[in-house]
């Protein structure tokens, strides 16, 4: 550190803003910081290869680590500026509220942005945040709310008839699956391990932006990784240029030219080139040509511009009017949205020439990367947060009561996760087949589960009793995940199916819940407990709903065996739909889910779950011409699963950034 203190001092602060995310964006440039970045041995810790590392540099109580704090912006949309008070010219009112409410309600993000631009350009010496660094709560989810019509009309630059706008496009941080795959595409590597980066919190999917959040140990673990990669990485893969052969300026140039572009999938501003270059001359004053690329390659990997989705579309706001987003950005929303991870060539080359426009080049694209073993990798993702399968790992079962669970639990979600693939790229790919197949992948440890004879113990296709099984609601991952350590819970099973199957709302359970347990009654069976649970006119009033659902799968107990009694007792599993469009009484889980396979609203909640994780946010009242076309798409493609992501990608909702200007 040579006594550096960490301070911003003579540093210019350069304000830009994402107008699709409603959230303000900033770097630290010039004075001391940009002498940081350049790499000066006094103050640039050269990773991996001496000196104080940024590690060391975060817990060293002799660092200062000043706050960067937040204040007022003012958006300008002619410049795509945010200015402070100060620095702000008079303008009108009504064209600037939007954005300065915006950033004060979306300070969150806006600290995640300085957060990373801080560590990058001051090699981790500062400390960012609130108090203490500690960050504030994600601030809940803001968004606009139009018709068709409305859409269309401001989409063409209309007057401002729409009664709502489509749902702002929020400022997303690379999901932990796409951070590690693009890793792996841009230094021909494994997937690294991504052990301490949380994605989103508290999220229906991991890729949703609503829940936005970044903190310094977050950032440290960023630096770590870079550290570690960077050091390992093998630079003739990254550029075929030579330093031996010609001279190191034209190599450099090459290098952020061929990966900065793979990097920030995009080309580099010639201002980011600058800035790169004058870091490797700094480092190249004291290193030699492998080192100072490395110091370069480091700080690529925790540019704020590669751990984001930053978009900013072909234009500068306008009224409430939503741009298209670049050729480039089309690209990175389809390959991380059908692949999770970066575009390939054939995307990039799309994208340079402009083709990426056509829609049926992109349709054409989209085809081929459906095709493509990475969507299968995507279509499990998809399914494996939709059903909260992660949710099951080290959940406790009670292993008097189930001894075959310790052996099961580690191949139950690979078994649904394979029926899954099964279906939607083998089999018929619609979803009543998804909801009311028999068949299913077991190998030795889940076919004491199912209660059938080994079948190796490799995973092999089983044809079940369809008077048993049928489809995704009675596999055993989806069972366990939904039950009980010691029983089985009609209503978490219940409460699964009018949530993310039916897309009904639920409250959720009072306060003194687990006092309300430990003080019912005995029963003898699962379903008289609940009951009994449930029974007040107060709880009825969801239980009504929830119980009656729950009761069809009583035929599986806690780990999702199969039983025909408890306690003994016959198993009762009548139950009845009471809201949705196939309203009536049914028995056991094969007439539940033929009644859910053949219900107009589970397919559309199912647009809306695929909507919700393609598109990183909640839908709201503007969004529901999308919602209607990627419906119609569906539905005339017969249920088909695969046509979900495809109208996605096709949908003009997805080739625009949607934001809101406005009055205060």
């Amino acid at each position: 550190m040579s006594g550096q203190t960490g301070t911003f001092t003579g540093a210019r602060e350069q304000y830009r803003t994402h107008p699709g995310a409603n959230v303000c964006l900033w770097d630290l440039r010039g004075g001391r910081s940009q002498e940081r970045a350049r790499g000066a041995r006094s103050s640039y810790p050269r990773v991996g290869l001496g000196g104080d590392s940024p590690r060391k540099q975060l817990k060293d109580p002799k660092v200062s680590r000043p706050a960067i704090r937040t204040e007022p912006f003012f958006f300008e949309p002619a410049t795509k500026t945010l200015m402070t008070p100060t620095q702000r010219p008079p303008t009108p009112v009504a064209a600037t509220a939007g954005h300065r409410a915006a950033c004060r309600s979306r300070g969150q993000a806006l600290r995640a942005w300085s957060l990373g631009g801080c560590l990058t350009f001051t090699a981790c010496n500062g400390f960012v945040g609130g108090e203490n660094g500690e960050m504030p709560a994600p601030p809940a989810a803001t968004s606009g709310a139009t018709s068709s019509a409305g859409a269309a009309g401001a989409a063409a630059g209309g007057g401002p008839s729409a009664p709502s706008a489509p749902g702002s496009t929020p400022l997303r941080r690379l999901t932990t699956t796409e951070y590690a795959n693009s890793i792996a595409d841009l230094l021909g590597v494994e997937p690294p391990s991504t052990t301490g980066i949380v994605s989103s919190v508290d999220a229906e999917f991991d890729s949703s932006g609503e829940q936005f959040s970044i903190s310094v140990p977050l950032v440290e673990q960023y630096l770590i990784l870079a550290e570690a990669l960077a050091k390992a990485a093998d630079l003739s893969k990254l550029s075929s240029c030579d330093p031996g052969q010609s001279d190191e300026a034209t190599c450099l140039q090459e290098f952020l030219d061929h990966f900065g572009r793979r990097a920030f999938r995009r080309l580099l501003e010639p201002d980011e080139i600058a800035s790169y270059s004058a870091q490797f001359a700094e480092s190249r004053k004291v290193d030699d040509y492998a080192t100072s690329l490395r110091s370069v390659l480091t700080r690529l990997l925790v540019s704020p511009e590669f751990l984001h989705h930053v978009e900013l579309g072909v234009a500068a706001p306008v009224d409430n009017a939503s741009p298209l987003v670049t050729t480039h950005e089309l690209a990175s929303r389809l390959s991380y949205l059908l692949w999770e991870s970066m575009p390939d060539d054939a995307l990039f080359e799309a994208a340079a020439t402009g083709a990426l426009n056509d829609p049926a080049v992109l349709d054409a694209q989209v085809s081929r990367m459906l095709q493509s073993p990475r969507a299968r990798d995507m279509v499990s993702h998809f399914h494996r947060q939709w059903l909260k399968l992660d949710s099951l790992d080290g959940a406790t079962k009670d292993a008097k009561l189930y001894p075959d669970w310790a052996a099961a639990e580690k191949d139950v979600i690979s078994g649904t996760l394979r029926f899954v693939d099964d279906v939607v790229f083998r089999g018929a790919g619609d979803v009543r087949l998804l909801l009311t197949s028999p068949r299913t992948f077991a190998n030795d440890k889940l076919a004491k589960l199912y209660g059938f004879p080994g079948t190796g113990p490799d995973f092999a296709a089983v044809e079940l009793d369809p008077n048993q099984r049928a489809g995704l609601l009675t596999q055993p991952a989806f069972l366990a995940t939904f039950g009980k350590a010691d029983k089985s819970s009609p209503i978490l099973r219940g409460v699964f199916i009018l949530r993310r199957l039916m897309c009904n709302a639920v409250p959720p359970p009072p306060a003194d819940v687990n006092k309300m347990v430990d003080d019912a009654p005995p029963a003898t069976t699962t379903r008289e407990f609940f009951a009994n649970l449930t029974s007040g006119p107060t709880c009825q009033a969801c239980h009504g709903l929830i119980n009656p659902i729950g009761w069809g799968l009583e035929h599986f107990d806690a780990i999702g065996a199969y039983r025909d009694a408890e306690g003994g007792q016959p198993i009762d599993a009548s139950g009845e739909l009471k809201t949705g469009d196939q309203l009536g009484s049914f028995v056991g889980a094969r007439e539940l889910s033929e009644r859910l396979a053949a219900s107009s609203e589970v397919k559309a909640c199912l647009v809306k779950q695929w909507f919700r994780y393609g598109y990183g946010r909640s839908e709201v009242e503007g969004d529901s011409a999308t919602l209607a076309d990627i419906q119609a798409s569906f539905e005339q493609s017969g249920g088909q699963i695969l046509a979900l992501p495809r109208a996605l990608a096709n949908n003009q909702a997805f080739q625009r950034l949607h934001y809101t200007l406005g009055s205060r």
